[in-house]
């Protein structure tokens, strides 16, 4: 709507004569003051800037309710004024309900008043622009004043513009001076700076001729055109125009300096151009391999080639593996690129959900990292780890990467800066967060002009000058241009026409603070680089960053992630046995390397991209890799048992040897199965000396072959122990009592309750450990769980209560499973349908250990969206702490968590939630929950498990629940469901103890990592190896073994160690071997040196929560 108050309809067009000029301009000198504002960008000058484009810039808007609302300008002299126009909100779209309704036009004698009106008070106004025309009058001072500042209400005060209108004939000459060339020169020793004069009436080209100006009344300047060189003095100048001598106008103007860049001064900017990828997620990894191909790398090669500055980053090394296996003919191309470091690739092999990987998983992303491409190609650095996509860091990240010489760590989605992220034991990267990846490139952040980037990256820098002035980082400063699957940015102009006003600057001898940063390219390594020059003091992070993604992995992909975990076990007791393997045969010739190295890449295969388009084929890409790394350990691991079974000594007197062996590095008593193909009808277990081992025939196949378990006690650490199954019967006692809804033996009283367990009472703490108020211990629930696996959230999605179901409800009965119930363990179970699956429950209790297994199996699960399952185990607490175990080391919840949020911001909003209070989370074997008195521990076959009571009304006790499954959908708009119909079977071991984490933390491993039986069919004529040994001992039990391997590089065995209670140590380690040489190295098998030996033993310390590095040459 534009119409006048007092005139008819006019267009914007009409709105201004040629024959009048509006005077109220700050060009002009004019000037404003308001009764108030709403913050900085609202102020009162905006009335005079002559602009309505942008509500945010262009407008002044009172603070709420501070009345009377009113905005007055000063022409800063005597006008005589026809016309006021009055541009109300509705000048922008939408803005037509904020029109100023009730308004007074008045003029003043003085800022203060007194006031009278020009026109009559305006009334129920709904028009954008209002015209008001009166009698010519003398006037200096205006004010608007507001009595209804929008069409229902006073609270604010909206106005883009007050316009004042003189007839030229009656105006004075009008001058002013604009500097925004930002054009600079030395003349013989006098800064100026160029400005274009604004006048009106403006001069024809006769009458331009005849203007001169004199500047602060030095030496008239003959004007040729309007543009004109004026010095940079720090006081405000005097500019005249004159015409045959006489002055027609005159002003004061202040002649920017040129901008101060402070601490930025000949600093650098660095422009890093990268690409995020997944594995897949674009479309499927065959796809995305093409895709990567045409869109990032090949198009990076091309201009790397036409312009030797031009920098280029992909984030990890599989993306270079690919791209060889399709472009063998461009090795030597990038095999040089990436030696002169114009091509960076990450450091680790992809980027994975770190703290899903098992420890020595996350090792390897450094194997077929840094190690493989520096192998690959002398020169190459790889010394930047790559993870700006995923929001999470497990806590000993930061040692693996520093160790594996890796300083520098990129991420996003996280606090905006430069920190040093430490590990518990002290050892630190540098990481730096742009916020998020993909914001220079989306907010075409440096593609405008050269003034648009000088403002820009002043604006950046100005507010990280205090801190980097404080912390003593150098001027160097770092843009990312990064986004998904994108090729190099093109920023030639733009740095050319950076440097070239750089160079003028600089040449004109101005003081260093005038003088702009460089811009260059760059690669990450030369910026994180260049910023620890010297000795800065950084910010320190410590801890955890919970991942917000957990929903991706285990819960939406179960048989896949626990394919993944089963190889994360599997695959270092692979390489132990090998190795043990290898040395008894006196030869490395036939150790498996290619196959680990096959089966390894495999098990970290899946990145952070499950789903996305055609995601059904993504995750089956990623789970048939997990399960070939599975099985594939599965297969060395038998084998290599199988070799040393051979050279165990035994008496076949005694009836078939039995040789259970054991990969973890402390002594254990635990549950065995022996598949055997038994000649005696009637037969016993006996150990070495003949005591008689209780045992029980779970399977009788039909291809003869029995699964016979029992417990070895007493097993050695890494090493082994013999049993035999003998002919005939022999006696063994049970002191268990067993009814269908109870169950006791010396550890345990437990009661069964529907749909669950109503309690298990420890005997000799003398406490019930479940509070079954709510929920039975092992009880199944399901509850609604929209949401994605990953995306743009900034809290974890949490399940809510419609549909809510538990198997308690339901009332079913257990049952006692006589004939699977025997001397070594007894069964109970029960079944319940449920509306979208069939729940089956067991619970087997170990009759002569303290052991109680949980195993739950969902039948014929429908696939229905939108639904979550898990399990309950209600610890009887008040203030239980828990803790978990995270990659080589254990989480306390609460302490360990890097403090307050992690800052940053997605593409849905800011990352807030403090991280102690992110949950679910992501954890290895076990969880723990302990008080004062007792503590639980309980093992997980799944990745993710929670400890708060997610129901209305949560219980204010720990309920530690494995989430066992979720159908939730991928992010991406094309993605695909993650349904995973079908059945589902998970187990979990229980176990009540003495309080703290660290009483039960070995019991959480154990049952995650089962012992092997192998049945010596034939031993080697020559066995040497006595019935029972342990390969290699550790003094102290705080010290875990990771793994023991062949060294990548030659015939020496390399033992990895790690501190898991954080505890300084001296601990010796003894092997059945005599040592030659020990080195300690890095983490991926390099720079060592070396550490004293004697015989087949080396001492040395462990520092807390280090994990270490060690090379063997057997004597």
């Amino acid at each position: 709507m534009l119409t006048s108050l007092f005139i008819c309809q006019v267009s914007a067009a009409d709105e201004v004569s040629v024959e009048e000029v509006n005077v109220a301009l700050a060009k002009w000198g004019t000037t404003s003051t308001a009764s108030s504002n709403y913050g900085p960008s609202y102020k009162a000058s905006n009335i005079l800037d002559g602009r309505w484009a942008s509500r945010e810039t262009d407008k002044w808007n009172s603070a709420a309710t501070n009345e009377p609302h009113w905005v007055s300008i000063d022409l800063g002299t005597e006008r005589t004024i026809h016309k006021i126009v009055i541009k109300h909100e509705g000048v922008l779209s939408d803005g037509d309900k904020y029109n100023t309704s009730d308004f007074r036009i008045q003029k003043g004698a003085s800022l203060h008043g007194p006031w009278d009106d020009l026109v009559s008070p305006v009334r129920g106004n709904i028009d954008d622009i209002t015209i008001h025309e009166i009698q010519p009058t003398n006037m200096r001072y205006i004010r608007v004043l507001i009595e209804k500042g929008a069409q229902d209400n006073n609270l604010y005060a909206r106005i883009y513009e007050v316009e004042a209108y003189a007839r030229i004939d009656r105006v004075d000459t009008l001058l002013d001076a604009d500097f925004s060339a930002n054009k600079y020169r030395n003349n013989e020793g006098t800064l100026e700076t160029q400005a274009r004069l604004n006048v009106f009436p403006v001069p024809t080209a006769s009458k331009l001729a005849e203007m001169v100006l004199t500047v602060d009344n030095g030496e008239p300047i003959k004007l040729d055109d309007l543009n004109v060189w004026i010095p940079v003095k720090s006081d405000p100048i005097i500019l005249s125009l004159a015409i045959q001598g006489k002055k027609i106008a005159s002003r004061s103007v202040m002649p920017p300096k040129p901008l101060d860049w402070g601490y930025f001064a000949d600093g650098t900017i660095h422009i890093i151009c990268s690409s995020h990828n997944d594995i897949a997620w674009f479309d499927t990894p065959a796809e995305t391999i093409a895709r990567r191909d045409h869109a990032c790398i090949t198009p990076a090669l091309k201009r790397m080639e036409e312009r030797k500055d031009v920098t280029f980053s992909m984030e990890n090394v599989l993306y270079l593996l690919e791209y060889l296996e399709r472009h063998p003919e461009k090795r030597e191309e990038i095999y040089r690129l990436t030696a002169t470091g114009q091509f960076d690739w990450g450091a680790t092999y992809n980027q994975p959900y770190e703290a899903l990987l098992s420890g020595e998983q996350l090792v390897r992303e450094l194997y077929y990292g840094r190690k493989l491409i520096r192998k690959m190609i002398p020169g190459a650095s790889a010394r930047v780890a790559y993870n700006p996509d995923v929001p999470g860091r497990t806590m000993q990240m930061p040692q693996i990467l520093a160790k594996a010489g890796v300083p520098y760590l990129l991420l996003s989605r996280h606090k905006e800066g430069l920190a040093n992220w430490e590990s518990p034991d002290g050892s630190s990267i540098l990481a730096w967060s742009m916020g998020l990846y993909v914001e220079v490139d989306r907010q075409n952040m440096l593609e405008g002009n050269l003034a648009d980037n000088i403002a820009t990256v002043k604006g950046q820098t100005a507010k990280w000058a205090s801190d980097y002035d404080q912390r003593q980082i150098p001027a160097d400063f770092a843009f990312l241009h990064s986004d998904d699957y994108i090729s190099p940015a093109d920023y030639d102009k733009q740095i050319q026409d950076w440097q070239a006003n750089r160079s003028k600057l600089a040449s004109l001898g101005l003081p260093k603070t005038y003088i702009p940063p460089t811009m260059k390219y760059s690669s990450p390594e030369s910026f994180f680089d260049a910023v620890s020059a010297g000795s800065p003091s950084f910010e320190t992070i410590e801890g955890e960053r919970p991942n917000l993604w957990l929903y991706i992995h285990g819960p939406t992909h179960h048989k896949a992630i626990s394919a993944k975990r089963q190889a994360g076990v599997l695959l270092p007791a692979a390489e132990i046995f090998s190795t043990v393997d290898a040395l008894l045969c006196g030869s490395f010739n036939y150790y498996p390397d290619n196959e680990l190295a096959q089966a390894w890449q495999a098990s970290i295969y899946d990145d952070h991209g499950w789903g996305g388009v055609n995601g059904h084929v993504t995750d089956q890409v990623f789970r048939e890799k997990l399960e070939f790394a599975r099985d594939k350990g599965n297969k060395i691991l038998n084998e290599s048992l199988q070799n040393i079974a051979t050279r165990i000594t035994t008496d076949n007197s005694k009836g078939i040897p039995v040789v259970v062996f054991n990969a973890l590095s402390w002594q254990r008593s635990d549950p065995v199965i022996a598949r055997v193909k038994v000649p005696y009808d009637l037969f016993h277990m006996v150990d070495t000396e003949g005591n008689v081992i209780p045992h029980q025939v779970t399977v009788n196949s039909k291809d003869e072959i029995s699964e016979i378990q029992f417990v070895a006690e007493n097993m050695p650490s890494l090493g082994y122990k013999t049993f035999y199954l003998t002919p005939g019967k022999a006696s063994s006692s049970i002191n268990v009592s067993a009814s269908d809804n109870k169950y006791e033996n010396k550890f345990y009283r437990i009661t069964f309750g529907s749909g669950g367990l109503e309690g298990i009472y420890d005997k000799k703490l003398e406490r019930e450990i479940l509070r079954a108020d709510k929920f039975l211990g092992g009880e199944v629930f399901t509850m609604q769980s929209v949401g994605h696996g990953a995306g743009e959230f900034v809290e974890v999605q949490q399940p809510t209560m419609q549909g809510f179901e538990k198997v308690s409800s339901h009332k079913p009965k257990w049952k006692l499973e006589k004939s699977e119930s025997g001397s070594v363990k007894t069964v109970y179970s029960s079944t319940q349908k449920l509306k979208h699956c069939t729940v089956q429950q067991r619970i087997v209790i170990y009759n002569n250990i303290k052991r109680i297994d949980c195993e739950i199996l969902l039948i014929g699960w429908d696939g229905t969206k939108n639904r979550e399952f898990r399990m309950a185990l209600p610890i009887n607490m008040d203030h239980g702490e828990v803790a978990y175990e995270v990659p080589m080391g254990v989480l306390e919840v609460g302490k360990d968590e890097i403090e307050g949020p992690s800052g940053g911001h997605s593409g849905g909003g800011s990352y807030m939630q403090p991280c102690k209070d992110v949950r679910p989370r992501e954890v290895q074997n076990f969880i723990t929950s302990s008080s004062e008195q007792f503590a639980v521990t309980m093992s997980s076959s799944v990745a993710v498990c929670d400890w708060v009571d997610p129901t209305t009304h949560p219980a204010d006790y720990p309920i530690l629940q494995p989430i066992l499954l979720a159908s939730r959908k991928s992010c991406h708009w094309e993605g695909n469901w993650y349904l995973q119909p079908g059945d589902h079977e998970y187990s979990f071991s229980i176990l009540s103890h003495e309080p703290g984490w660290k009483n039960g933390y070995r019991f959480g491993i154990q049952a995650n990592n089962p012992l092997r039986a192998i049945v010596q069919e034939k031993a080697e004529r020559r066995a040497m190896l006595p019935p029972e040994q342990s390969f290699f001992n550790f003094s102290a039990d705080n010290v875990l073994l990771s793994t023991i391997k062949k060294c990548e590089d030659d015939n020496s065995v390399i033992v990895r160690l790690y501190d898991i209670e954080g505890e300084d140590t001296s601990i010796s380690l003894q092997s059945f071997f005599d040592i030659k040489t020990v080195q300690h190295t890095n983490i991926i098998e390099e720079e060592g040196y070396v550490i004293p030996s004697s015989g087949n033993e080396f001492k040395t310390e462990i520092g807390h929560h280090s994990i270490e590095t060690f090379k063997l040459w057997p004597q």
